[in-house]
């Protein structure tokens, strides 16, 4: 089964992804706009009613809110809805943890030995909810991450840069 990023010209280019595929998208140099890519794929997949699944590794989480919401991805009503669940990374080490529901902390001590484990537990529990919450159903699963550490605020909106 092919399935569809949702951007036109990238999936006419791609011809579709296979189900269980990885899909790296990098940002060589930031004009490129991987970054966007990935935010723009992250947009579509949740605005069709998929299930996405975010690993906040390299920004605050409220930076990471607010870039998203900049762009057109209402990342609270996203996480209200169930759509949405993200494991935040950066807070965990930081100690920088919000309440939100959804939004998933690694426990503590946090090590590179130990980092493989607590995904697996946080995800674990929440596909369990997902499944709980009869989620599954007709819909996608996506995945994705963001180490960079730039990631600016003033960023561009969707329109500035969309594909050609």
């Amino acid at each position: 089964m092919s399935l569809k990023l949702g951007l036109k010209p990238v999936d006419r280019v791609l011809g579709g992804v296979k189900e269980r595929s990885l899909i790296l998208i990098h940002e060589a140099d930031p004009r490129s706009l991987g970054k966007f890519l990935a935010l723009q794929v992250m947009k579509e997949k949740l605005e069709s009613d998929n299930l996405v699944g975010y690993f906040n590794i390299g920004l605050p989480l409220s930076t990471f809110t607010a870039v998203a919401e900049r762009f057109g991805i209402d990342i609270e009503r996203h996480l209200r809805e169930n759509r949405l669940m993200i494991v935040d990374t950066f807070g965990s080490l930081y100690n920088l943890r919000q309440g939100t529901g959804n939004v998933w902390y690694l426990s503590q001590p946090i090590s590179l030995e130990t980092l493989n484990d607590k995904y697996i537990e946080v995800i674990r529990a929440h596909k369990e909810k997902w499944k709980r919450l009869n989620m599954f159903e007709g819909r996608e699963l996506w995945g994705g991450h963001d180490f960079d550490l730039g990631l600016p605020l003033h960023v561009r909106a969707p329109e500035d840069t969309a594909l050609p």
